[in-house]
């Protein structure tokens, strides 16, 4: 089973992509533009509007076509992810964009006629 899932929105599909070899779970708050702070009796108080998950992931060194089949999976706005989930200890499918994509390049291959690329950092954020 592949960790994660990916297709486009309303697409039918799902894309089985590279297992990344580090996928970093976490959950942050976001809270109401003035919704945290002290009162004055000196407690503290927070107003969380929602939660979002976001997975920081790194995939090994791959070929120029491995690389360009992930990166489309994560050149649309906004896509579909399925993932494990560390909260609910499952995996679960929610809407993600991605913040930045970075691949350092290797060299080519002139046996395979492709690029080779040392690996691939990328950050989701749920919608």
């Amino acid at each position: 089973m592949n960790i994660l899932r990916m297709k486009k929105i309303g697409a039918d599909q799902w894309t089985e992509v590279e297992n990344p070899v580090s996928l970093q779970w976490s959950l942050t708050d976001l809270d109401s533009e003035d919704g945290n702070g002290r009162n004055q009796m000196g407690e503290t108080f927070k107003d969380r509007i929602s939660q979002k998950r976001q997975l920081s992931c790194s995939w090994a060194a791959m070929e120029g076509e491995k690389m360009k089949n992930l990166l489309s999976c994560l050149n649309d706005n906004f896509f579909e992810v399925e993932y494990p989930d560390a909260l609910t200890g499952k995996r679960e499918t929610s809407v993600f964009y991605v913040t930045s994509k970075q691949t350092p390049l290797y060299r080519f291959d002139a046996k395979t006629d492709q690029w080779l690329w040392t690996g691939l950092a990328a950050t989701l954020v749920e919608r």
